[in-house]
């Protein structure tokens, strides 16, 4: 039965890729028109009709080679159909333009999403993971919902990210999926509090940029302003994933850290670290993909 699985996945596979092209092609054909912003804005496109089950990767289990089997278990034994919701998540399926223009899956920086969800299960409790920028809630929603299932969902994932149509997608994902123990805020991070313009890069994974002062724009505030006026928890995790804002974001952030003491995962593209950001009781104890992380003696 391996080998018909094999087999019928091979059987499939030039049609998927055939998809994949043709949608890429009608896309580049009318870029001019602004398409690909449509699709990537229009959350009505059958969006939230076609979900498909997708497994948390954070809750992999191992599987019976023999799919027969399988079905018959899943068709007779409720413990095992619950089992496999309750580590699963309604997600747009990969071919679903939306998630095409905006792009990434939950294997996206997968060892930086595992860090983020194993220091977060050693945080004290009613503790808090701000993710910022969270994007389509590729990393938020499955660390949320795996916090939950392992009975940590007093750990709150503040998904923070500035662009408004990402935002309203991240919160209809969780609540199709009764993920309770996330807060979406519809702001962008900086060293000051401002409105900027948003730079959306054309056929690509690549997240929202931060761009001019525009007085139209989107608010951009603090860390320092979230932790003192709108977060209620104490912060036991930072993650900054802001296309280069990184290092602003941070001197926005002085008090927080002061306070706090939180477990930070930074991504740099660059040589550069961010010891001369950081409080003095920081050091950088390792690299996990693109990111540098950093802790305290004492920390998680």
């Amino acid at each position: 039965m391996l080998l018909f699985e094999i087999l019928l996945e091979y059987f499939f596979l030039p049609f998927r890729i055939i998809k994949h092209y043709i949608i890429r092609y009608i896309i580049k054909c009318f870029r001019n028109k602004k398409t690909t912003h449509y699709y990537r804005t229009n959350l009505n496109c059958n969006l939230f009709n076609n979900l498909k089950l997708l497994e948390n990767p954070f809750l992999k289990t191992k599987r019976d080679a023999n799919i027969v089997k399988n079905i018959i278990s899943f068709i007779l034994k409720k413990n095992v159909r619950k089992k496999i919701y309750s580590t699963s998540i309604y997600w747009p399926p990969r071919w679903n333009i939306f998630i095409y223009t905006n792009g990434l899956d939950f294997y996206h920086d997968f060892l930086i999403k595992c860090d983020l969800l194993i220091n977060a299960l050693k945080l004290p409790k009613n503790y808090c993971i701000i993710d910022c920028g969270a994007h389509i809630g590729d990393g938020a929603i499955p660390i949320a919902h795996a916090l939950a299932y392992f009975g940590r969902s007093d750990i709150i994932v503040y998904a923070i990210e500035p662009s408004e149509y990402k935002c309203n997608f991240i919160k209809e994902i969780a609540r199709i999926n009764n993920i309770h123990n996330i807060k979406v805020l519809n702001y962008g991070l900086s060293n000051d509090i401002n409105k900027y313009s948003l730079i959306y890069p054309e056929i690509s994974t690549g997240g929202t940029r931060c761009g001019y002062l525009d007085i139209n724009g989107i608010n951009f505030v603090t860390i320092d302003y979230l932790c003192e006026s709108i977060i209620d928890n104490k912060i036991g995790i930072i993650h900054l994933d802001i296309e280069g804002h990184e290092i602003k974001a941070l001197q926005g952030a002085s008090n927080t850290l002061n306070k706090y003491k939180p477990y930070l995962s930074l991504e740099n593209f660059s040589d550069n670290k961010y010891n001369n950001l950081l409080p003095d009781d920081y050091y950088f104890k390792c690299k996990i993909g693109v990111n540098d992380v950093y802790s305290i003696n004492e920390n998680i």
